[in-house]
């Protein structure tokens, strides 16, 4: 929805020393992006902004959702970290699941890749999954963003931030995402190769049976395919990293290259293919 944003991340196409002419959307235009969103069958959508509280405030993120919830069954957020209270507001107003990445989970490299603004707040981000699933959402999706620590490390820490979570809160579903760095976010200092991504994601699972994964359109479709078969619950489909990218392509900057970009039904064709059945709305609210 916006791409401003108050940080200086190393590896981000939207940091705020990067010269290009930033956009947000109007309440009209966000109900255009999900007019279009909605009409290739999604039903559940992952919303994000930069991290730039006075660009978007609480009543530009409430008056978003009360625009969302008219076109989809979940609305999940990525957007800057909040305190609980601040998180409870938006639950109430209709968001249910929040996406927060560690990013790295190596301090010395969080410090050397997160050289301006909030986010230099380890302890604060860390504690983010936290408060989001104290103010009540129904799931909260964590990751560290393979590239910038050492990739055995990175996994090991965000497994075992995942266990964590989901013993100090069981009535709440926990996913772990593998993002790599790709385009804007610069060549990683840690590369993990398709192989070692394969096997994280198998510990993973094997580690913790009810985690979900997800795998996002940053992978190659052949690549995602196979992954369908390994243990893999939530995939991104038709996504766009640009601000107004769905109604209006190519009009904004990206924050990050899209490597898989079939369309939904493509997706869903695949998923069929391979012998799955694709569901847009996996949950039911625990009574």
């Amino acid at each position: 929805m916006s791409d401003y944003c108050s940080n200086h991340c190393t590896y981000c196409g939207f940091n705020r020393t990067r010269p290009f002419s930033r956009r947000q959307l109007s309440p009209a235009e966000i109900e255009r992006e999900a007019s279009v969103i909605a009409a290739s069958g999604i039903r559940h959508i992952l919303v994000l902004t930069g991290e730039a509280p006075e660009k978007t405030p609480m009543s530009y993120l409430r008056d978003a959702i009360a625009v969302l919830k008219q076109y989809f069954a979940s609305i999940a957020l990525e957007i800057f970290p909040m305190d609980e209270k601040d998180y409870r507001t938006l639950q109430q107003a209709g968001a249910d699941s929040l996406t927060v990445y560690q990013e790295v989970y190596n301090r010395e490299v969080y410090r050397e890749v997160h050289l301006a603004g909030k986010k230099r707040d380890y302890e604060y981000r860390l504690l983010t999954p936290e408060r989001g699933a104290e103010a009540g959402f129904r799931a909260i999706n964590i990751g560290t963003l393979f590239g910038l620590g050492e990739t055995r490390s990175e996994a090991f820490f965000a497994a075992m931030h995942a266990r964590y979570l989901q013993h100090a809160f069981p009535r709440v579903e926990i996913s772990l995402s593998l993002p790599r760095i790709t385009g804007e976010g610069g060549k990683p200092e840690n590369i993990l190769p398709d192989r070692q991504l394969v096997q994280t994601m198998l510990a993973w699972r094997l580690f913790l049976p009810r985690l979900g994964i997800t795998v996002s359109t940053r992978e190659a479709p052949a690549f995602r395919d196979k992954l369908l078969h390994l243990g893999a619950t939530r995939f991104s489909a038709g996504s766009r990293t640009d601000v107004g990218g769905y109604s209006e392509p190519g009009s904004s900057t990206v924050q990050f290259e899209i490597t898989d970009n079939r369309s939904v039904a493509e997706v869903v064709e695949m998923i069929r293919q391979n012998g799955y059945q694709p569901v847009f709305k996996d949950w039911e609210p625990l009574q």
